[in-house]
């Protein structure tokens, strides 16, 4: 029996943990950004924030203010698309995950259906959450596109 209750224990240590879903906040979201390149990133510092958001709110005037961020203690999770031909394009961060040597950050892109009518229009789709600093990698992982955007714009 000693045996049948140290092998069960030992089954329990090696199996993997399960997934722990981290909270976040959106601090923007929408489709024109100053950011010309696909990008997934983590900025972890208060000036990597200040130039990213720099570059993001270079096409708009005045420049949008940048929301505050305690890198003490929080990181901006980053995910842009770049250059799109229309509008209907979309991207959503739709889950963070933390593991015990990784974050796994869920990402969604929808583009526009086939048949959906579209402004002609250069968008560029993006996404910027405030998580909990991350510890470890951090991994984006593509879901599976929902129904296509069907939405006129």
């Amino acid at each position: 029996m000693t045996v049948a209750v140290l092998g069960s224990a030992l089954l329990l240590l090696a199996a993997p943990a399960a997934p722990v879903e981290v909270r976040f906040v959106t601090l923007a979201q929408g489709s024109a950004s100053g950011l010309r390149q696909p990008l997934r990133t983590v900025v972890r510092t208060a000036a990597q924030w200040a130039a990213l958001w720099k570059e993001h709110g270079g096409t708009v005037e005045p420049p949008p203010p940048r929301p505050p961020v305690d890198f003490r203690r929080d990181a901006v999770i980053v995910v842009a698309l770049g250059p799109r031909p229309t509008a209907g394009w979309a991207v959503e961060i739709t889950r963070v995950d933390r593991l015990p040597a990784e974050t796994v950050v869920h990402v969604r892109q929808r583009r526009p259906a086939p048949d959906a009518l579209t402004a002609q229009v250069l968008t560029q789709p993006y996404h910027f959450v405030r998580v909990p600093r991350p510890r470890g990698a951090v991994r984006f992982r593509d879901e599976p596109e929902t129904a296509p955007n069907r939405a006129v714009h």
